[in-house]
């Protein structure tokens, strides 16, 4: 067999970590069975960030550990939306300072 004179493409796999998901702000809500309009204050309140605003909102889906905690910290343990960055600085301090 003759060989043609192109190289051969070689793709680079991408691993779970590498990969981006994109979800819906209707889908995430249904995923943690509240409404989208949740999603929609969340981003109000620049407690998470789409990727893409238009025609609607899109998510990362490695934005939905982030949520989990959110809504921890609110439906069990009382806290606010709108003083949840402040809480979330709190936390992330806390973890700074005990990791000295």
């Amino acid at each position: 067999m003759k060989r043609s004179g192109r190289k051969r493409e070689t793709r680079k796999k991408i691993g779970p970590s590498e990969a981006c998901r994109i979800i819906t702000a209707y889908d995430l809500a249904f995923h943690f069975g509240k409404p989208p309009r949740l999603i929609k204050r969340l981003v109000d309140l620049e407690l998470i960030e789409p990727v893409e605003r238009e025609p609607e909102l899109y998510f990362s889906t490695d934005i939905i550990p982030k949520i989990e905690k959110l809504m921890r910290l609110h439906y069990e343990l009382g806290v606010s939306w709108p003083s949840m960055d402040f809480v979330l600085e709190l936390l992330d301090k806390i973890d700074e300072l005990s990791s000295r």
